[in-house]
């Protein structure tokens, strides 16, 4: 069987790194949709509605896709954190349970 050694601290080092990316993401979106393209119909007028309907259903996606983005990163970063702590569970538990069959084996048997 392969050795796996996983540094749980990094995991979640990790982890708040992608929370903090997340919120960043977040931040970015929501200023995106509140400058949207409809400060721009003044500029365009009646003439540039067309152009303009076509830029707001543009915008509209890519700001929807930004939030997509900022719940997969804080999803990541969870999924991480949940990660990082069944290691070191796992970990304990495994260590304490060769530690509570060495106990039990006989002096002289060791």
């Amino acid at each position: 069987m392969a050795e796996l050694v996983v540094d749980t601290e990094g995991v979640l080092a990790y982890s708040a790194v992608a929370s903090t990316m997340a919120q960043q993401i977040a931040a970015a979106g929501a200023a995106a949709a509140a400058c949207g393209p409809a400060v721009l119909a003044p500029v365009f007028g009646l003439i540039g509605q067309e152009f303009l309907g076509a830029v707001s259903g543009t915008h509209l996606a890519h700001t929807d896709a930004v939030v997509r983005l900022a719940g997969a990163v804080a999803s990541i970063g969870s999924a991480a954190t949940a990660s990082a702590v069944s290691y070191a569970l796992t970990d304990a538990g495994t260590g304490a349970t060769v530690a509570g069959s060495a106990a039990g084996i006989a002096p002289d048997a060791r």
